[in-house]
């Protein structure tokens, strides 16, 4: 099972000790060496679980912990209403709009680029209506963003820099 977004808060250590403080927050509760144990741990290992999140699905949120909760909320749903408005969207055109050929835009879906690796067409990386247009060759782009979904192929739009 793969999460559809990965949310990374970003807390400085010092911040954290300050809020597990035993005076200030009896909420929290915590055995500060365990807590050291734990920032250790998330330190050796997050590095390695944000790249491959990012890389792989496109998935990952950054947010600044130290900001107010409301700041935190807003980024968080943010990311998490692109994505199932991506979805929703995504369905619509691919299973409801049959009769309509369009392409199906997959920004913010957050899916594996393998499978969009996998499902290229014969062109690849390059733009196959510039080719039909043109009769050359011009690169495309591979951003997730600018992916579409057309007749069980994605096509990358092409760069114009």
């Amino acid at each position: 099972m793969v999460p559809s977004n990965v949310i990374n808060l970003d807390v400085p250590y010092t911040e954290v000790f300050k809020r597990s403080e035993a005076g200030k927050n009896t909420d929290f509760g915590c055995n500060r060496q365990i807590l050291k144990k734990r920032l250790q741990y998330q330190s050796e290992n997050k590095p390695q679980v944000l790249y491959f999140y990012q890389k792989y699905y496109n998935s990952v949120t950054y947010i600044d912990g130290c900001k107010s909760r409301w700041f935190i909320q807003d980024l968080a749903l943010e990311a998490i209403q692109k994505n199932i408005k991506s979805r929703l969207c995504f369905a619509r055109d691919f299973y409801f709009n049959k009769s309509v050929e369009r392409p199906c835009v997959i920004a913010d879906m957050n899916i594996a680029r393998e499978i969009m690796k996998q499902s290229l067409s014969q062109f690849s990386y390059f733009c196959p209506v510039s080719f039909k247009n043109d009769k050359s060759y011009k690169h495309a782009s591979h951003l997730p963003e600018l992916v579409v979904l057309y007749r069980h192929m994605f096509y990358y739009f092409a760069d114009e820099a």
